[in-house]
C-alpha cells in the first residue's frame, strides 16, 4: 500500500512544486523588491529537483513505516529514512529514462491533448512506474532488516 502511495504522489509532486513551491520561494518580494533578476534555468532546475526528491523521500519514509508496521508490527525510523533513498533513486532514474527516450510517452501525449497539464501528468505516470519498482525494492530490503 505504501508503494502505491509513493508512486501516485510522484505524479503530482513535480507539478505542485513547479506551480506553487518554487514561485513562492522565488517571489520578487522575498528578495528585495521589483528590481529583481530571475534565476537561471540550471539553478531553477536544480532547486526543483531537490524539492521533488525531498518530498518523495518523506513519502518514501512513510511508505516504509507503513510496510513494516503492516508486516511485523515493528518500526524503525532511521532504517526507513535510509531505505527511502530507493524512492528517490527511482525518481531520478525515471527522469533520466524519460529524458533519453521521450518517444515512450508520445502516444499517451497524443491521446491526452484535451487534458490540462497533460505533459506533466503523462511524464509523472511514466516516472511513477520507476518509483513503484524501486520503492518496492527498498521496502522489501527494509522488511528484511526490521522483521
Amino acid at each position: 500500500m505504501g508503494n502505491i502511495i509513493a508512486a501516485t504522489s510522484s505524479i503530482g509532486i513535480p507539478l505542485f512544486n513547479h506551480l506553487v513551491t518554487i514561485p513562492y520561494i522565488f517571489h520578487p518580494q522575498r528578495w528585495g523588491g521589483i528590481p529583481w533578476k530571475e534565476p537561471n534555468f540550471i539553478l531553477l532546475s536544480l532547486i526543483t529537483m531537490i524539492f521533488n526528491v525531498v518530498c518523495l523521500m518523506l513519502i518514501g519514509t512513510i511508505s516504509g513505516l507503513m510496510t513494516t508496521k503492516q508486516k511485523c508490527r515493528k518500526t524503525n525510523l532511521l532504517k526507513s529514512i535510509k531505505r527511502s533513498l530507493w524512492v528517490a533513486v527511482g525518481y531520478i532514474i525515471g527522469n533520466m529514462v524519460m529524458m533519453l527516450l521521450p518517444f515512450i510517452k508520445s502516444p499517451l501525449l497524443v491521446l491526452s491533448l484535451w487534458m490540462p497539464y497533460a505533459g506533466w501528468i503523462i511524464h509523472g505516470i511514466c516516472v511513477s512506474l520507476f518509483v513503484l519498482l524501486f520503492g518496492s525494492i527498498g521496502n522489501s530490503k527494509l522488511r528484511n532488516e526490521v522483521c
